[in-house]
């Protein structure tokens, strides 16, 4: 089980944690604030400790390495990779620009309705995001798009975020 941090801790004397944003089985996504620009950002961060496998390693460094090479309106910015040592655990970051707003599925849950036109948009704004993933060299295929991963924000804007179990498609590769 990851360590959870609490509100007001401070990571890499870079970051302050502000709250939690979501978990998974050995992560946790934070938002933070980042202290060189009061920038809130979203701080992702697996822990080594109770791992079966080495795969959740894997794909954040995969994640990591893709997001730094993205450069998309609708996918928030890669900031920083780094790890923190502890005496009882050893955790990987990655930190991003913070989407603003909330997931589709958080509005929906609040009660959020709208037309068959902001439907049409949204689906619009993903297939760009897809479209752009697929151009890349090699394409990057994102494999978990669902509405806990679409963030919306008040102004309408859409952005495709958690690329934990992205893949990298390799030319020679046959599918």
């Amino acid at each position: 089980m990851p360590v959870t941090y609490q509100q007001g801790t401070v990571i890499a004397s870079r970051y302050e944690i502000q709250e939690i944003l979501g978990r998974g089985g050995v992560g946790i996504t934070y938002a933070a604030r980042m202290f060189s620009s009061g920038e809130k950002v979203a701080l992702k961060i697996v822990s080594l400790a109770g791992l079966e496998d080495w795969k959740s390693v894997e794909l954040l460094e995969r994640e990591a390495q893709v997001l730094s090479q993205l450069d998309h309106p609708g996918i928030p910015s890669y900031l920083d990779y780094f790890t923190i040592d502890r005496d009882d655990d050893y955790q990987f970051c990655i930190v991003q620009k913070l989407a603003p707003g909330k997931s589709l599925a958080q509005l929906v849950e609040e009660g959020w309705r709208t037309k068959e036109k902001e439907i049409k948009q949204i689906a619009e704004r993903v297939l760009n995001i897809l479209i752009y993933l697929q151009q890349r060299q090699p394409p990057v295929i994102h494999r978990d798009i669902k509405p806990e991963n679409l963030i919306r924000s008040e102004d309408g804007e859409i952005y495709l975020v958690d690329f934990g179990a992205v893949r990298e498609k390799y030319q020679t590769e046959l599918t």
